[in-house]
């Protein structure tokens, strides 16, 4: 008996506990709060307008399709057709694979890639400019290609699925009867 009268009381601690919170939030909500919370929401409010917000630095890369040495700006097409423009500021980084660059080293034609922060549509404020392809992942030529795959020095895995697929690819003997 007592067990269950003390399991009854936090049930009905539990339930003014939640009526309270909810009654609480309510009168908040509906500005019915104390004269302290009405002063400070007006400038709580503004503070948020008037903050700049930070955001990432979101990579970027391809083919510079334009560049306008007067503005510092070059631009990039996306195979959809959509143009970027990017603006080079005097804070910028600007790299030539590993070496120190300039703009103008950026010419039409170059595989740029790097970071910017976007500061309309379409249009971006760079922080880093790499110009060229990283190294790993720089495009051989197709004869380059070839070569690699048939070297001896193939990696294992490339030996193990040659071996598999080779094993699949011929039929096994039938058993003679």
């Amino acid at each position: 008996m007592k067990r269950e009268d003390s399991t009854r009381q936090k049930i009905n601690n539990m339930k003014t506990l939640i009526k309270s919170t909810i009654v609480s939030l309510i009168a908040v909500t509906l500005g019915l709060g104390t004269p302290a919370l009405h002063a400070q929401a007006p400038a709580a409010s503004a503070t948020p307008a008037t903050a700049p917000v930070k955001q990432k630095n979101p990579p970027f890369h391809g083919l510079v399709s334009g560049v306008d040495a007067n503005a510092k700006t070059f631009t990039l097409t996306s195979k959809a057709g959509n143009v970027r423009t990017f603006t080079v500021g005097s804070s910028a980084t600007v790299e030539n694979g590993t070496a120190a660059a300039t703009f103008a080293d950026i010419k039409v034609g170059s595989y740029v890639r790097g970071t910017a922060t976007k500061t309309a549509k379409n249009t971006y404020e760079v922080v880093k400019v790499i110009i060229g392809a990283k190294e790993a992942k720089a495009e051989a030529s197709p004869a380059a290609a070839a070569a690699s795959n048939a070297s001896p020095a193939a990696s294992p895995v490339k030996k193990a699925r040659k071996k598999k697929a080779a094993a699949t690819a011929s039929p096994s003997p039938s058993p003679a009867q």
